[in-house]
């Protein structure tokens, strides 16, 4: 019984091992690729790259703003920001009459300075008690110097005026649009707390503070599931902070609870996890590629090469003419320019015309040098393939044509395009050869690990 039943296992073993290489064998889907793509990365350690972090971090919040919002609501508007720069001369309310005077003096002496052409910024950096850049929205300043301030168009510089807090002369820098929502709004802020309080387990402690057992920094003030917020944590918050205690413990709460749901939002709502695992994923297989096939698509030399070796697939199907279109003032100068480059190098020609033809104020002959196929230059159509007309321009009415024609590229580069992409499909043909030996040098790895683990036991 026990050999009948040994040989019924190594039957099993024998066709389990026989299925799971018919498995290796078969062709790798996009979804295999894919899989075997981002393994790769992580065994380069891709996925824990500074950059790549940041990034992830970056969308991770921006989901946990949209996840917030979502339960709280809160509407996105879109409002004008203006940066503005000012001669500021600080007078206070309250202040003499002589001392607003002489201020009023000052800044009638910079407006006329600026008039007759000083630098504004120079004026700030001289003159002004407060020589930074403002970058404020509509309803921040007081109304009086809004609407000054706010009616300039960019660029222009107001007359003095007066506000609560001085005399000012104002630079419109710029103006642009842009959103800001409700989250800093007070309304919306406690709402936000209630909700975080309910949804993450808030549980207030006020009896604790009373307690003649307990260290005052090691008094309770709250807990949020099972941590315990005591006044040793607010103390530390609070550290530089001017700030009555019922609002400072109010943003501490606050603050506790947005970091409390945004390490657990992912495990609360699927979607934003898959939304997150898909953003990290397409990083990763960008930055995995780029470092096995793009940046050896960067390399001249290798597409070079690569050409040489493939040079009988980029024959065109019909011919090219590599040369120039040389439209000149004359019949004499346009035989005489063509008669010069045909003696020359391709690349000493358009030297050749300036010096020859066009120096000295002089443009007898102007040039299109290039690689032409049927179709790209009139002229060559005509000249060349004898297919359709061609009418000179009217200030160079005689048009020629020197150079050959051409039935393949001569480098590279004249079929850049074509070359990149056939270079790119072997190398990621190679590339994924690679990658699924090595899948399957450990797939065979675990595979005989189990047999033996199977007939041990």
């Amino acid at each position: 019984m026990s050999r009948f039943r040994n040989e019924i296992m190594n039957l099993v073993q024998g066709v389990w091992c026989a299925a799971i290489l018919l498995v290796l064998s078969l062709p790798l889907s996009a979804q295999d690729e894919r899989m075997l793509m981002l393994d790769a990365a992580r065994k380069a350690g891709l996925d824990t790259q500074p950059a790549h972090r940041m990034q992830v971090d970056s969308c991770r919040l921006s989901l946990f703003r949209t996840y917030i919002r979502e339960h709280i609501g809160g509407e996105v508007k879109r409002l004008p920001r203006y940066r503005l720069l000012q001669v500021f001369r600080r007078v206070a309310p309250a202040a003499p009459k002589a001392e607003w005077r002489e201020a009023e003096r000052v800044m009638d002496s910079i407006h006329h300075a600026l008039s007759k052409g000083a630098l504004f910024e120079e004026c700030v950096t001289a003159c002004s008690d407060d020589p930074k850049e403002m970058s404020v929205f509509p309803a921040q300043l007081p109304k009086t110097f809004e609407q000054t301030a706010f009616a300039l168009k960019e660029g222009e510089v107001s007359a003095p005026f007066h506000s609560p807090w001085g005399l000012h002369i104002v630079k419109l820098v710029g103006r642009e649009e842009v959103l800001q929502s409700d989250e800093g709004n007070r309304t919306w802020r406690l709402a936000l707390l209630t909700w975080l309080k309910g949804e993450y387990g808030y549980v207030a402690q006020p009896l604790a503070a009373g307690s003649r057992d307990v260290d005052e920094a090691e008094t309770v003030l709250f807990s949020v599931g099972d941590r315990n917020y005591t006044e040793a944590d607010l103390a530390r918050f609070a550290r530089g902070t001017v700030m009555g205690r019922a609002r400072l413990l109010e943003n501490f709460c606050l603050k506790s609870l947005l970091e409390v749901a945004r390490d657990s939002f992912l495990l609360r709502s699927p979607a934003y996890a898959l939304h997150l695992k898909q953003y990290e994923d397409s990083l990763l297989l960008q930055a995995i590629w780029q470092q096995e096939i793009g940046s050896r698509l960067e390399d001249e030399e290798r597409l070079q090469r690569f050409f040489e070796a493939h040079r009988s697939r980029y024959k065109w199907a019909e011919p090219h003419y590599r040369g120039a279109v040389l439209h000149a003032v004359s019949k004499h100068v346009a035989k005489y320019a063509r008669k010069l480059l045909k003696k020359l190098p391709e690349e000493e020609w358009a030297d050749a015309l300036r010096l020859t033809f066009n120096a000295e104020g002089r443009d007898q002959v102007r040039m299109k040098q290039g690689l032409f196929a049927p179709g790209d230059h009139p002229a060559v159509d005509a000249l060349v393939f004898k297919e359709g007309e061609y009418a000179s321009p009217v200030s160079y009415p005689f048009t020629v044509v020197v150079g050959r024609k051409t039935k393949a590229p001569r480098s590279w580069q004249e079929v850049e395009e074509r070359v990149k992409s056939d270079c790119r499909a072997e190398l990621e043909q190679a590339w994924m050869a690679r990658l699924r030996a090595v899948s399957d040098e450990e797939k065979g790895g675990n595979v005989l690990k189990s047999v033996n683990n199977s007939r041990s036991n």
